[in-house]
């Protein structure tokens, strides 16, 4: 009777875990543990195999160094752990940030009913009657942080001609349409808001590319081509076991660490090393979007190796194929010509 209690036992709180997870996945997006590794007895033949067979666990009888951690975290559990943390520390830090929005928001809204008060009464009545809709209630808080920011008057703000326009528009069109038209100019500002931040994001990089690599000292340099390197491993790994995904993933995380650091430029050996390591973790990068058909990232990818060394032609290859991918045949056929140039004399 006890055995049966416990079975049932263990089955309710199995099938518990199951629906939580369903719920953590399709509600959170959590990334899914892998079919196989929902069986309970999956992690009891891998805790056996890592504690019996060193072909197994390379890190048995190890000492704890920082190889040790890498060959842990490329565990293919340990992997979905991590990537699941992340997820939940991604989603930890929106929810700071909406609810700072939301905070903002609020004591916002409560510095513009202060204001409206101090109005004239034309102003109060053109507003008051659809400041409950976000799209008013937006270019009120605009208002005022200008008037925050600026030291002048709100009412001398909100009586400019343009902003005035405005709100009279706005108005109108809601006294004839209602909360249906309200919902209409919301998603309009929200796509016109949607394509500045898509501006300002493009702008962002193009002057992160203008502005270069940051100089770092020794210390930094060796932490970042430390992890360069384990990213390039841990690519290198997962691309022999046939997981392209993975290996991309890999080979992803190194470029974003490595694009963005140098060596002061008295340290011509430091940075050398550094541009070679990145310009691997680039080829590699650019085979495998190759190899998931992600043409226009295995484009950039060779590209950027390119930039590092103006002849490599295996990037040069990588970019004759990303052309052709995208279909640009002519540009293609030019990169096939330059490869065939940079490929004399080289046996590989």
């Amino acid at each position: 009777a006890a055995q049966q209690r416990q079975g049932v036992l263990r089955g309710a709180v199995a099938e518990r875990a199951f629906w939580e997870e369903e719920l953590y996945v399709k509600e959170y997006g959590y990334p899914a543990w892998p079919e196989e590794m929902r069986d309970p007895d999956y992690f009891r033949e891998e805790l056996r195999k890592m504690r019996t067979d060193p072909r197994y666990n390379r890190n048995l009888g190890r000492s704890m160094d920082q190889e040790f951690w890498n060959d842990a975290a490329r565990l293919p559990w340990a992997k979905v752990l991590m990537r699941r943390e992340q997820h939940w520390s991604d989603r930890k830090s929106l929810w700071l940030q909406q609810y700072q929005t939301v905070v903002r928001c609020n004591q916002g809204r409560e510095d513009v009913g202060e204001l409206l008060e101090d109005c004239p009464g034309d102003v109060k009545r053109l507003v008051a009657p659809v400041m409950k809709y976000k799209v008013v209630e937006a270019v009120l808080l605009s208002v005022s942080d200008e008037a925050r920011e600026t030291g002048l008057p709100f009412e001398a703000l909100l009586r400019r001609p343009e902003v005035l326009l405005e709100l009279q528009s706005a108005r109108a069109r809601i006294d004839r349409g209602g909360a249906a038209e309200a919902r209409r100019m919301q998603e309009e500002l929200d796509a016109l808001m949607a394509r500045a931040r898509r501006i300002a994001e493009a702008a962002r990089e193009r002057d992160e590319r203008e502005r270069g690599r940051a100089a770092i000292d020794m210390e930094g340099l060796r932490i970042a081509l430390e992890f360069g390197q384990k990213c390039k491993k841990d690519g290198l790994l997962e691309w022999l076991r046939g997981n392209a995904e993975e290996a991309l993933t890999s080979w992803r995380q190194g470029d974003a660490t490595l694009r963005r650091f140098r060596a002061p430029a008295r340290c011509v050996h430091e940075n050398a090393m550094l541009a070679d390591l990145h310009s691997a973790l680039l080829r590699n990068l650019s085979q495998a979007a190759l190899r998931l058909e992600l043409w226009t990232e295995a484009l950039d990818a060779a590209d950027r190796a390119l930039e590092l060394c103006f002849d490599d032609h295996r990037a040069l290859y990588r970019r004759t194929c990303a052309l052709e991918g995208l279909g640009r045949f002519d540009e293609a056929r030019a990169s096939l010509e330059r490869l065939q140039d940079a490929a004399v004399g080289r046996v590989d």
